[in-house]
């Protein structure tokens, strides 16, 4: 019996009615189809070939081009393909090629393989680029198709916590040249920076004038809120806070039998430009300087006495800062500034 009436009894045998098929005028038909899947056939008897198959496939015009769509079931399981290409030849070619392996994978494998002797056999043309495929039980083939690019979405990097601790020095809260330590927590984004810092200024001496030996010692406890915008500069990190300190000013008199304490309040608008380097993650040592423009200026006199001291209208302090970091911050400013 000649090869091509061997495989026509075969796919006959395999198919029958269970294969349908439907396509646009000018693409080909159920015959022609099964005629090139029996091109991609070999040499086998028809009751070794036959197997219980159901094949169900249809080509469809779209705007720009034909897709292709078809389901092969088997003992094995189901199987779904969707194709796309601009020459619904294209799509007729594959389609054949999986009724064909369907049918007997082994089969196309040995008519690859006896192709020189066979002659020249007709192959389906490979597609210029395979992307994008649709989501199916199966993957989908995908001929001709636009390249489709996913847009990236910078993730936000969220909040980071800090903790500091700072020495200054400076001019404006109490008498004279002083000295001061501070605690603070703070808040991170990618591009703010918010602090609270509670303070203590060291006591200084205001006295009366001479040859009065009297005078007065006046501390600071204090708080400060900031927030400000910061810029990563590398492995530098500057901000910019702006906010307001309060703080409570107790003076204790001497020099006077029987002196009575006091307390006064102290508020200032503050305006405080850093500078920060981390050396190794989740550490950070800087420098900040902080002017404060006093809102409410406190004043200390001894009884019967002119004032021995008044806060001046702007303060200046120096501080250098040590902080502690956690976050997704950490990670990511430790990675720019070594790169």
């Amino acid at each position: 019996m000649p090869l091509h009436a061997m495989l026509g009894l075969a796919l006959a045998a395999a198919l029958g009615p269970t294969f349908e098929w439907s396509a646009p005028e000018g693409c080909p038909a159920q015959a022609r189809v099964l005629d090139q899947a029996r091109t991609w056939g070999g040499e086998r008897e028809p009751e070794d070939s036959a197997r219980p198959i159901a094949i169900r496939g249809a080509i469809v015009a779209l705007a720009a081009g034909f897709e292709l769509d078809i389901e092969i079931r088997s003992a094995s399981g189901t199987s779904r393909k969707t194709a796309r290409a601009q020459d619904c030849e294209v799509l007729g070619n594959v389609a054949a090629l999986m009724i064909a392996v369907a049918i007997d994978p082994l089969d196309v494998t040995r008519r690859l393989e006896l192709a020189p002797e066979l002659g020249p056999l007709e192959l389906p043309p490979a597609p210029p680029a395979v992307v994008a495929p649709r989501v199916e039980p199966d993957d989908a083939i995908v001929i001709d198709a636009e390249p489709l690019v996913e847009p990236t979405r910078a993730q936000p990097p969220g909040l980071g916590g800090l903790a500091r601790v700072s020495g200054s020095i400076g001019r404006g809260i109490v008498p004279a040249l002083d000295g001061a330590i501070g605690v603070g927590v703070g808040v991170l984004t990618a591009r703010v920076r918010a602090d609270l810092e509670v303070f203590h200024v060291l006591s200084q001496d205001a006295l009366a004038p001479p040859p009065s030996l009297a005078g007065a010692s006046v501390a600071a406890w204090g708080a400060g809120l900031r927030v400000g915008p910061r810029f990563d500069l590398g492995p530098l990190e500057l901000h910019l806070l702006a906010g307001v300190t309060a703080a409570a000013l107790p003076a204790v008199a001497f020099g006077i039998p029987n002196p009575r304490p006091g307390t006064e309040a102290w508020v200032a608008l503050s305006v405080v430009p850093g500078l920060r380097w981390a050396p190794i993650p989740r550490l950070a040592v800087g420098a900040d300087l902080q002017a404060d423009a006093a809102l409410r200026r406190p004043a200390f006199a001894l009884d019967g006495q002119s004032t021995l001291y008044r806060s001046p209208p702007l303060a200046l302090r120096g501080s250098l800062v040590v902080e502690l970091r956690w976050g997704p911050l950490v990670s990511s400013s430790r990675s720019n500034g070594s790169s």
